[in-house]
């Protein structure tokens, strides 16, 4: 051996040095190159002096098998052949065939198993939270890396492939370079950055699995890998222009996931063409595409068993989608306003269509709502003016449809009426106006509502803008939220006496409301009853003892409005401190 004048470095090695050396007490580093062609050497031993390894220096020992440490040595041991620091694994001979890295190691160091070409498998821990550059260099025969759950066994064998652990955020620069025999790789969501040359030379590499996470892939991360044909990344992933071969197609994700996979929460509004969703997406979340005026269609994998409140609102030019069977739940407002969609088929399996589901889908010509449904919610096809077939399966144990109309089984309960309809007589077997049913029936012009209906559902004459009188009956309690909202027509209101709670916005926008009467039944009055019923200047009150309802009254001009009250209670009304913004406070009997 050459060492240097000092004795701290090694400088040679005799290429003929054969089975066990031993570095001299003193050496404290090994330079580059040193062992360079000693490829006879089956073990080295390592003074207590050494505090330092360079990469690559153990490369061309291709016969190495084991490292021994002094145990004098303060920075670093050996177990079983391999050199640690601590948490840290350093290096592993080359001769290693199968290898698993010990639960309680945090980090593997830049090119621990770098050029160990006999290396098949590796079997690691969910404690690594770091890898380092070059880690598995020149690999040539890696197949597969599993990576293992402390205390719960291994998460699964991928044959020919690498499973990164979940704690792992960088892939750093030719961690992988070189490793011909990788198949497949599955990048673990919080991976944020793959580093340059990660994958280089992986020429049998066909697949790999790029999270959302990952925001940034380096120059050259996959050059040269052959057989990798196309990948899949997001929207949102910056990457260098040659970390790809130019034969790698780039196919954009459009939309990005939750850290489990399994919710899609956004997709960029840029997305256009048809759209069709990766297998193992359970739930569109959230408003996920809403605005994506580019997508024409959308395919959805059977894996999806939840469709989000307003997932595909205002998609513009959406003309079609499949909805598969797994699907349980379309939420509110999920196809709202999806002008150019003509025909929606619900699938057997959905169980609720929420609120608005499909409101102002103005091409939408036709509807079938499967046996399987047993909740719908109000207003789920108002404003779908081209509507002109709704099919509701025979064996619908809780629906069924009659000449446009929707009815519980029993027509107990009235869900929906053609929005083209001028008049209608409601049957004497209806108990309950479901919510938005009579909504934008801009053509009725007065209702009778008889007093075999105990219940009006919110929303339920909104934009009924023809409508000029309405009766209540005495068989009504409750004026649901926006039951009348938006009638511009109505001019007055008679409350009957049997009515004790009075809905948020429930005459909102009645701009031809010029009188309101309340009875004294009424206890609780919602917020912003009245907003926008400019025209209101008399409100008649039946309460003798003052209520404050100013919540309920905002946005309104008092002093425009004159307030009739019970003979005897005038004085409380003029002193209250509500009541009295009023323009003038009348007795009446």
């Amino acid at each position: 051996m050459k060492l240097s004048e000092d004795g701290k470095t090694l400088i040679r090695c005799d290429k003929s040095a054969s089975g066990e050396i031993a570095i001299p007490e003193g050496v404290t580093q090994i330079r580059r190159g040193a062992l360079n062609g000693c490829s006879l050497i089956t073990s080295i031993v390592i003074p207590s002096s050494m505090i330092r390894f360079i990469p690559f220096v153990f490369d061309e020992c291709i016969s190495l098998k084991s490292f021994i440490v002094d145990e004098n040595n303060r920075y670093y041991h050996s177990v079983d052949g391999v050199i640690y620091a601590g948490n840290t694994l350093v290096r592993v001979p080359l001769g290693v065939g199968y290898f698993e890295i010990p639960a309680y190691i945090k980090s593997i160091e830049s090119y621990a198993f770098s050029g160990c070409t006999n290396l098949i498998s590796v079997k690691l821990f969910d404690t690594i939270t770091s890898i380092g550059a070059g880690a598995f260099s020149n690999c040539t025969n890696l197949t597969s890396m599993t990576c293992c759950q402390v205390h719960a066994g291994f998460k699964r064998d991928l044959a020919t492939s690498i499973e990164i652990p979940y704690s792992i955020t960088e892939i750093k620069h030719n961690v992988f370079k070189g490793c011909t025999k990788l198949n497949s790789v599955e990048i673990p969501t919080g991976v944020t950055k793959i580093g340059m040359c990660a994958f280089e030379g992986c020429s049998n590499l066909m697949s790999i699995n790029i999270p959302d996470s990952v925001t940034n892939i380096a120059n050259g991360a996959f050059n040269e890998c052959s057989k990798l044909s196309s990948v899949e990344i997001s929207y949102l992933t910056n990457f260098a222009n040659n970390a790809f071969e130019s034969y790698t197609k780039i196919n954009k994700r459009f939309w990005s996931l939750t850290a489990d996979g399994r919710e899609l929460i956004d997709c960029d509004n840029n997305a256009s063409g048809t759209i069709i969703l990766s297998r193992g997406i359970a739930k569109i979340g959230d408003k996920a595409f809403q605005n994506c005026k580019k997508i024409t269609a959308l395919e959805i994998p059977d894996s999806v068993t939840e469709i989000g409140d307003s997932a595909f609102q205002f998609c513009d030019n959406l003309l079609s989608v499949e909805i598969p069977s797994s699907v349980t739940n379309i939420g509110n407002y999920a196809f709202s306003c999806c002008s150019s969609l003509q025909n929606i088929e619900i699938p057997n399996g959905v169980i609720k269509i929420g609120h608005w589901a499909f409101e102002h889908c103005t091409s939408l010509s036709s509807i079938s709502i499967p046996s399987s449904v047993i909740e719908i919610g109000c207003d789920v096809i108002t404003g779908c003016t081209g509507l002109n077939k709704i099919i509701i399966d025979k064996e619908n144990p809780h629906l069924c449809s009659s000449n446009g109309f929707i009815y519980s089984k029993d027509k107990k309960r009235l869900f929906h009426i053609p929005e083209s309809l001028d008049s209608f007589d409601i049957p004497s077997c209806v108990r309950e106006i479901g919510g938005g049913a009579f909504a934008r029936c801009s053509k009725l012009s007065s209702m009778k509502i008889p007093n075999n209906v105990k219940k009006i559902g919110p929303w339920a004459f909104q934009f009924c803008t023809n409508l000029r009188s309405v009766v209540i009956p005495n068989s009504i309690t409750l004026i649901d939220g926006g039951t009348f909202a938006d009638c511009i027509s109505l001019t007055s209101i008679r409350i009957p006496n049997s009515v004790t709670l009075i809905g948020d916005w429930a005459f909102k926008g009645c701009t031809g409301l010029t009188s309101v009467s309340i009875p004294s039944s009424v206890t609780v009055i919602g917020r912003g009853i009245f907003d926008n019923c400019n025209n209101l200047y008399e409100l008649h009150l039946r309460h003798k003892i003052p209520i404050d309802f100013s919540m309920s009254f905002n946005n309104l001009d008092l002093s425009k409005i004159t307030l009739y009250v019970p003979i005897g209670s005038g004085y409380d009304y003029r002193h209250h401190p509500f009541y009295s913004k009023f323009a003038k406070v009348v007795v009446e009997e």
